[in-house]
């Protein structure tokens, strides 16, 4: 069975007045090469994906699989960028 799991930086801490601080995305390709090293999974492919606007809640990346995109309330976009790994078992 084909499976997959995402790596996203870490939010470090909410911003009010200004951006969220988060990990560097170093820092997820490092939580994505621990998690390789420490199982016996067959690795089909390693994407890193771009997206706009993630969910107000990202704190938890995209572990759940979804990933919502939130309406933009101005014209100011961010973008997130995160580690994908395909594998099987």
């Amino acid at each position: 069975m084909i499976r997959y799991r995402d790596f996203a930086p870490r939010l470090i801490k909410r911003g009010l007045l200004h951006p969220d601080d988060y990990e560097t995305f170093d820092a997820a390709v490092s939580a994505a090469n621990e998690w390789l090293a420490s199982t016996k999974v067959v690795i089909i492919n390693v994407e890193t994906v771009v997206l706009p606007n993630i969910t107000p809640d990202r704190s938890e990346g995209t572990v759940d699989g979804r990933v919502e995109t939130e309406e933009a309330m101005t014209s100011i976009n961010e973008w997130y960028q995160f580690v994908r790994v395909w594998y099987h078992e």
